[in-house]
């Protein structure tokens, strides 16, 4: 199961990256949240990209069922804990592209994602 986790990781996070390209333009993530503009579908695939990054480094001590409710639980919580904040909406769409994204790929490797307590 494994080499199978790597494997649909791996292209995941090629799709993602190719995702935040196009939605960037090619321009410098930094520069774009600087902008002071909303950028939320480059900060969605950003999120995407640095939610299973983190998990593939968690992969790498920690058997994949844990690997994946930790990462859920961890994301979801910084996503609830900005909402009541009143966080601006870039931080929202990055915790949802992660969030969303560890989901999917549980999902499609037959793994139950965690319920989302909200």
């Amino acid at each position: 199961m494994a080499d199978d986790i790597e494997r649909r990781l791996s292209a995941l996070i090629d799709e993602v990256v190719r995702q935040l390209q196009v939605a960037s333009q090619g321009s410098a993530l930094c520069a774009l949240s600087r902008s002071g503009q909303p950028v939320d579908a480059v900060k969605y695939y950003e999120g995407a990209w640095g939610a299973l990054t983190e998990l593939r480094r968690l992969l790498r001590t920690t058997p994949p069922t844990e690997a994946f409710a930790t990462s859920l639980e961890e994301w979801r919580a910084d996503l609830a804990a900005r909402r009541a904040a009143g966080t601006d909406g870039n931080w929202v769409a990055y915790r949802t592209g992660g969030i969303e994204h560890l989901t999917m790929l549980a999902e499609a490797l037959g793994l139950t994602a965690p319920a989302d307590p909200a």
